[in-house]
């Protein structure tokens, strides 16, 4: 597949990246900042812009089969990053007829299928008077995705620790306490194979190790 990804000089982006390549996947990889991605392949290509930017959105999704989202906030980017660039993604998307997007989202972003156990509930509450702007911004790309009329799916993830692919992961609405964490590597797998699953099409689940 020709896949676009967003936020691919990221701790989970870098990785998913590298991971599509390994699949045979052509990427093009919009970011701001060409010399922090790591990575050179005959099948990557490279964009220099920015994700709020409706131009540089657009001529990243153009000829794409998917479009990959590992972006995050950072000191310098607007509170709103999340909502603004996937408003730009859903517009290029239809534009340009691309059928699905995969998009790594955070715990602390909640839905009604959530488990509704006491360590869920309680890391999801801290998460989001710690991490409010984050997680408002999840929460508004979640919605805006709801009512876009193109196929999603977005994996909250908990703590994202390194180490090696274990190739284990539950994906659904598990328990998600203290202790929930998932792999780089795993990760990236399940955004991959939400490619072509559609059992969570147009949903948040989460996901751990």
């Amino acid at each position: 597949m020709k896949l676009a990804v967003l936020g691919a000089t990221g701790k989970v982006g870098s990785k998913l990246t590298a991971r599509a390549l390994e699949l045979g996947h052509e990427v093009t990889a919009l970011v701001r900042d060409p010399t922090k991605l790591e990575i050179t392949h005959a099948r990557l290509r490279v964009l220099q812009g920015d994700a709020t930017n409706a131009g540089d959105v657009a001529s990243l999704v153009q000829g794409q089969d998917a479009v990959l989202n590992a972006l995050g906030p950072t000191k310098t980017s607007p509170k709103d990053v999340l909502a603004i660039s996937t408003r730009l993604v859903i517009v290029a998307m239809k534009q340009f007829n691309v059928r699905r997007t995969v998009i790594v989202g955070g715990a602390g972003m909640r839905v009604p299928q959530d488990s509704k156990d006491f360590g869920t509930q309680a890391i999801g509450w801290i998460i989001s008077k710690v991490m409010a702007d984050a997680v408002a911004d999840k929460q508004r790309q979640y919605e805006l995705l709801q009512n876009s009329g193109v196929e999603f799916v977005i994996l909250r993830a908990p703590q994202i620790k390194s180490g090696p692919r274990t190739g284990k992961c539950t994906i659904g609405y598990p328990p998600m306490g203290p202790g929930a964490q998932i792999t780089p590597e795993d990760l990236s797998d399940a955004v991959l194979e939400m490619l072509v699953s559609d059992e969570f099409l147009n949903s948040a689940p989460a996901i751990r190790s």
